[in-house]
């Protein structure tokens, strides 16, 4: 029987579709695609890093309720058939 030999660990596998994520977002601001911009990064260390390009403070609140919407979306996807149950 052959033995199954795993290129990349799901660590791995998680840090290169961060890579090509991040890759993916340089390369529209570089086309001119993206104007302005915000992140939040999780630090090995347990901090968080956050960064701003050209946004102001209701521009920031913008950003952040579009990230808050995604968070509720998965969180009813999560629980949809509860809810269903409920309704």
């Amino acid at each position: 029987m052959s033995k199954v030999i795993r290129l990349f660990n799901q660590q791995e596998v998680a840090q290169q579709a961060l890579i090509s994520h991040i890759e993916k977002m340089l390369e529209m601001a570089k086309s001119g695609e993206i104007t302005s911009f915000a992140a939040a990064a999780k630090l090995k260390d347990g901090n968080v890093a956050t960064g701003y390009c050209n946004l102001n403070v209701a521009e920031k609140q913008e950003m952040v309720s579009h990230i808050q919407i995604d968070i509720m979306y998965d969180v009813m996807k999560a629980n949809m058939d509860r809810l269903v149950e409920y309704v």
